[in-house]
């Protein structure tokens, strides 16, 4: 049960006993997880996860069915592709029931706050992604963005898949274009959620996406709908990624188990209960 050649046993790794043995016996998902993100995060980097469909190219873009009863990562990327729309009845849905666990939590360590932002992508060689806050029009940022090979989880027992993605930001200048046509826009409304000093965001989003001429000679945008959750704090998975790589105590692992449970929540956000196991 070695992580990556670290020399350090993953199932030690919790400060806090929590089976009769003493250690956790992780499952294959989550040391996938934490292997991907030890490899990936780095300082300024986001870690997010999309609700989607992962589709087999070699079945007419079909979700993938492998006839698996438990959740599993698929790594081949030239067969699979993810497909991050979901329907507006599910954001519906989900919003309703972030709102019921507003109103239900009971809690004392958990706070919740919410924002409603725009973003405009300019279609760039590295995507310019301006975010502006709905209610005033300020600019938060202008970044420049680059995704890296996502990490797919396939989860047979759900209507949804997800994407695992880790995110670059550059800052940059807000661009300027003739054709404002040409520019995607996203509304967000985004909900945090805190734990102590583990927060994470959960994003519904319209997407107004430009799509190709020919086929749109209007110029209407395609209205598309996306739902993601991300980690708010990767600085401090940072700080846990060093400690372990020091050989010292750490709770990287509780860390990356804590993302995936609420990676987990997105498809059953009717679940309250499951939204706050980290």
């Amino acid at each position: 049960a070695e992580y990556m050649g670290a020399g350090i046993e993953w199932w030690t790794m919790s400060s806090t006993p929590k089976t009769i043995v003493g250690f956790i016996p992780h499952n294959d998902a989550s040391v996938v997880f934490a292997d991907y993100l030890y490899e990936s995060v780095e300082p300024g980097q986001e870690v997010w996860a999309r609700l989607g469909r992962i589709c087999d190219k070699n079945n007419q873009m079909e979700r993938v069915w492998l006839g698996l009863r438990s959740e599993a990562f698929l790594g081949d990327s030239e067969r699979y592709e993810f497909v991050s729309e979901v329907e507006e009845a599910d954001i519906k849905r989900a919003n309703y029931a972030l709102n019921q666990l507003c109103e239900k939590a009971t809690q004392p360590a958990i706070t919740v706050s919410t924002l409603a932002v725009r973003e405009y992508e300019f279609p760039v060689e590295d995507r310019i992604v301006v975010t502006t806050v709905d209610s005033t029009g300020n600019i938060l940022h202008t970044r420049s963005r680059k995704d890296l090979e996502p990490l797919l989880l396939h989860m047979p027992n759900q209507n949804w898949d997800t994407a695992v993605l880790v995110s670059e930001y550059c800052d940059e200048e807000v661009p300027t274009f003739d054709d404002v046509r040409s520019v995607s826009l996203r509304e967000k409304h985004l909900v945090t959620y805190s734990f102590g000093d583990v927060s994470f965001v959960l994003t519904s989003t319209k997407l107004y996406r430009q799509i190709d001429a020919d086929k749109n000679p209007i110029g209407e945008p395609q209205l598309l709908h996306e739902f993601d959750v991300f980690l708010v704090n990767v600085n401090a998975l940072i700080d846990q990624k060093s400690a372990m790589k020091a050989d010292k105590q750490n709770s990287f692992m509780d860390y990356c188990q804590g993302f995936l449970n609420n990676i987990h929540a997105l498809p059953v956000l009717g679940q309250a209960q499951i939204m706050f196991a980290v």
